[in-house]
């Protein structure tokens, strides 16, 4: 993992300092990168935008086995829930260490989540329980600290309903929600010591002529078992630096942000019906993997930057077998876990995705007029890239006109 961490630092500069470097005729990547455009509504070819680095099945010579998730800290250590060694693997890239916690208790763990102070948290779906951690300076191993069980003397829950978590993030306030495999409630929400009080981010029926009608006329009951009017289950869920939940549902597209009163706050304009993944990167960029192996990159409002990778049948490096945990570093670097191939892949941003980044940060710090200069030059790298266009781009400072992709949310 030395190496890794060395081509790393490299490869940044290397794309730094040559914007020419990279090119889709040059590069023999496995596959073609696309952003969509909401004006022709059809998917657009672009530059590349990010680059397969590495794939490996080890970490620092320990071997995976059917890893679930992956997240990386705000210090870029890297958290993997390695599911099949019933372990929690830590990786810190910049010193080369490597550790492991949770044996002992963990059985399955299926999600992984570090909070803003530090603390891991891991839900398991054999324990049936969700776990914090608390790193011990004295003895430098990580103590259990709490168990997030199903809660009991609660009409929230009967004896025979299921309690099977799957997913784990925490809020600003460092409220735990945990996704439960199935439950079209939402994620259960407690309090940090373990307190259960409630739901949020459940899906809702659609708000359709037909389906008002249908409450109108019949009890929720029968509107379930004649109609089959029940809420689709949440999926997967991520958290943004603003403590906002996002949330992924199978045969729904794209993704939702939810703001505190839990109604969406904003959505993927566009997007595959079979995420598996979701994390917010440095940007407030959104990106997504789909079980067949697309990585889709969204801007803070939703709109699609980029779309790349895709399936593999042939073991190759920047495609995926069965994907099913996603994370990005403060470098926009990409980590992807596969559960199939036991593999860890690494992907790193091309100077085209360094410039769309640089232009996203200075236009939602409200720096608009240094925002132009890299839109400027994205647009001599592809004038067809529909977040913004030449056109566009003097009307936003002459006439302060936003930009299709950066819609005003009210």
């Amino acid at each position: 993992m030395k190496k890794l961490y060395a081509i790393l630092l490299v490869s940044g500069l290397v794309f730094i300092a040559n914007p020419r470097f990279v090119s889709a005729s040059a590069n023999g990547l496995p596959y073609s990168t696309y952003t969509y455009s909401t004006s022709t509504n059809q998917l657009v070819r672009t530059q590349d935008a990010y680059l397969p680095l590495s794939i490996q099945d080890n970490i620092a010579g320990l071997e995976l086995k059917e890893p679930q998730d992956i997240t990386v800290d705000a210090n870029d250590i890297i958290y993997v829930a390695d599911t099949g060694n019933s372990r929690i693997i830590k990786y810190n890239l910049a010193d080369d260490t490597v550790a492991t916690f949770g044996e002992g208790i963990l059985d399955q763990p299926t999600g992984v989540h570090v909070d803003i102070e530090g603390s891991v948290y891991v839900a398991d779906f054999g324990t049936k329980a969700a776990y914090k951690f608390v790193y011990n300076d004295g003895t430098g191993v990580y103590d259990l600290a709490t168990t997030y069980a199903k809660p009991v003397g609660t009409p929230y829950f009967s004896d025979e309903d299921a309690f099977d978590p799957t997913k784990v993030i925490t809020d600003r306030g460092l409220n735990v929600y945990i996704l439960l495999a199935g439950n079209i409630n939402g994620l259960a929400e407690y309090e940090n010591d373990g307190t259960f009080f409630g739901y949020f981010g459940g899906n809702r029926i659609a708000d359709t002529w037909d389906n008002t009608i249908k409450s109108l006329l019949f009890d929720e009951q029968q509107r379930r078992e004649w109609f089959q009017m029940i809420p689709k289950p949440v999926y997967n869920i991520a958290v943004d630096p603003q403590g906002l939940i996002l949330t992924t549902t199978k045969t729904e597209s794209g993704y939702l942000k939810l703001n505190i009163a839990n109604y969406v706050y904003n959505q993927a304009e566009w997007g595959f019906d079979n995420v598996e993944d979701i994390f917010v990167g440095p940007y407030n960029t959104v990106f997504t993997i789909t079980s067949d192996g697309y990585i889709v990159e969204y801007d803070p409002n939703g709109s699609t930057l980029f779309i790349f990778s895709g399936p593999d049948s042939q073991n190759q490096k920047g495609l995926f077998t069965t994907p099913t945990g996603l994370a990005v570093d403060s470098k926009n670097n990409i980590y992807v876990v596969d559960k199939t191939t036991n593999a860890l892949q690494v992907f790193v941003p091309t100077d085209f995705a360094v410039l769309v980044h640089q232009a996203i940060d200075l236009y939602f710090q409200g720096r608009y007029a240094e925002s132009l200069g890299p839109w400027t030059e994205v647009l001599k790298m592809n004038r067809l890239f529909d977040c913004v266009t030449a056109s566009v781009i003097p009307m936003l400072f002459v006439k302060s006109v936003t930009p299709p992709c950066f819609k005003v949310v009210h």
